[in-house]
């Protein structure tokens, strides 16, 4: 997907911080990513592109590339949309998230 139709499509999509999760174990799920997963999601949920998240933690895109593939697949999920709208659901209903303070620490 091209940064462009990612950032115009980030733009499109609705406030999902007040949507129900996709799923009644969506923090179980999230639960199960690893740290650097949970990392790579929180940048994919704010539009970054694999090379723009490789640059700002300082690994490869290709490590990008395995981690946004391992998402998906521990998600059970089809697509960077997926990850953005999940992450974005999850984060307006569990609060004790790791992923809050995560972001605070990682993003620019």
């Amino acid at each position: 997907m091209s940064p462009r139709f990612y950032k115009r499509n980030l733009d499109a999509i609705p406030d999902l911080a007040n949507a129900e999760p996709l799923v009644s174990n969506a923090g179980e799920l999230y639960d199960s990513l690893s740290p650097a997963e949970k990392q790579t999601a929180l940048f994919i949920s704010r539009g970054f592109t694999d090379r723009k998240i490789a640059s700002s933690v300082g690994v490869s895109p290709r490590t990008i590339t395995t981690n946004v593939s391992e998402i998906l697949k521990k998600l059970n999920l089809s697509d960077r949309m997926e990850i953005l709208e999940f992450v974005q659901r999850l984060k307006g209903k569990e609060k004790n998230l790791d992923l809050l303070a995560l972001e605070d620490e990682t993003l620019p």
